[in-house]
């Protein structure tokens, strides 16, 4: 684990609609939010974010890893603060 996440004890995941119900669509939320931080973030358009998203989540398992090791993203600032387009 990343020394910047160390400091971390517990980890929430809600994979079977336990915390929020289905109707909320937070999976759905959090892939267009993430959709939308790609596309300011390198400047593409919103096929070739989906694209970038997609193949970062294949190839490292998470889109923010990918992320962050392609482009250095600050872990903090994914998918919640507005950032400056690129």
């Amino acid at each position: 684990m990343t020394p910047a996440l160390a400091h971390i004890d517990t980890w929430i995941f809600d994979l079977d609609n336990t915390l929020y119900p289905a109707s909320t669509d937070l999976f759905g939320l959090i892939d267009v939010r993430m959709g939308t931080f790609i596309q300011t973030l390198l400047g593409v358009d919103p096929v070739e974010a989906r694209r970038i998203q997609k193949s970062y989540f294949i190839e490292h398992g998470t889109t923010l890893s990918g992320l962050m090791q392609a482009h250095g993203v600050d872990p903090h600032l994914f998918p919640i603060a507005p950032i400056e387009a690129a």
